[in-house]
């Protein structure tokens, strides 16, 4: 990918999330809605809905049969609040949307987070890392996905919209519509070198990396302490409707795009 080509994407994707976001704060507060929840076997689910092969068969699971909204961050905690006054000898391992799902900011797989959404998503982040995350319909994901470690994984059967995909040793999807850049980040929480790919339908892991002109792209804000790549650090400058890759034209050199 030429760099000038990386660059005039990079600015598209950032006007694209500033126009989200302008238009998020000039929108009304999202009203949480959480319609009929109950407690079903892992083994019912499968058979009911055909969801991944279970874990644990007999394993409790947090079925919500509708359309949910979540004002606010998807995480184990806001699933702990949904099995307030739910009768439960164990915590279920997850939940089960039987319907559409709307999250005000972001899905954060904190705990090994089990989720299963039947219909469309729709979120500004999604961190996927030791968890089982599946989407039937279509996702669209405003500010981009982050996908950690190996263990769990991360599946959209759907079109998915997300302008940037940082991808460590993860089982997670390479490609999206439209405009996106992919960040192959390898299997550490941070890297001194990372490769940059566009092209849809990209392999996973560094063998699915696209030749690109060695340039030096990314800011000092997107490098922790040590000036390795951090996905923490460059998803905090994109979800503020930055520009992650705008040091490049200054000259001043960060990483170096893999060949």
């Amino acid at each position: 990918m030429p760099t000038e080509a990386l660059f005039q994407k990079a600015a598209r994707i950032t006007e694209r999330i500033r126009r989200y976001n302008a238009g998020k704060a000039a929108a009304r507060t999202l009203h949480e809605r959480v319609p009929g929840r109950r407690i079903v076997t892992v083994c019912e689910a499968v058979h009911r809905f055909f969801v991944e092969n279970p874990r644990e068969p007999e394993a409790p699971v947090l079925l919500i049969e509708g359309d949910v909204v979540v004002d606010g961050v998807l995480d184990g905690a806001w699933l702990d609040r949904q099995l307030s006054g739910l009768p439960r000898n164990r915590r279920p391992r997850g939940a089960i949307i039987a319907g559409d799902l709307a999250v005000g900011d972001a899905i954060v797989d904190d705990d090994a987070l089990e989720l299963a959404v039947l219909g469309n998503l729709a979120c500004e982040y999604l961190h996927s890392e030791r968890g089982r995350i599946e989407v039937r319909g279509h996702a669209r994901v405003a500010h981009g996905i982050h996908g950690g470690r190996d263990g769990g994984f991360l599946r959209i059967r759907g079109r998915l919209d997300c302008p940037y995909l940082v991808a460590g040793d993860h089982d997670m999807p390479r490609s999206a519509a439209g405009d996106f850049i992919r960040i192959e980040a390898g299997d550490d929480d941070a890297r001194e070198d990372v490769a940059i790919d566009d092209r849809r339908g990209g392999g996973r892991g560094w063998d699915g990396r696209h030749p690109a002109e060695p340039a030096a792209c990314l800011p000092p804000a997107a490098l922790d302490g040590n000036g390795r790549f951090s996905a923490e650090r460059f998803f905090r400058i994109v979800r503020r409707g930055e520009n992650p890759f705008a040091a490049g034209r200054q000259g001043r050199p960060a990483l170096t795009l893999v060949a």
